[in-house]
């Protein structure tokens, strides 16, 4: 019995473990896609002359 809760202990580490990681690869990926936005939005404000900025929700 006590091995199974052992087992059961571990796989739950190993999940949360799983879970951080790709909630953290998951921010990164988000921030650089966020990047990305605001340089096309800066981009596409200097074409049209406009100098402000779209404001970054």
């Amino acid at each position: 019995m006590e091995t199974l809760v052992a087992l059961v202990v571990g796989q739950l580490i190993i999940a949360a473990l799983v879970v951080s990681i790709a909630l953290f690869i998951a921010k990164a990926v988000w921030e650089g896609h966020k990047e990305k936005l605001e340089e096309k939005q800066q981009r596409e404000a200097e074409k049209q002359g406009s100098p402000h900025l779209p404001l970054a929700s």
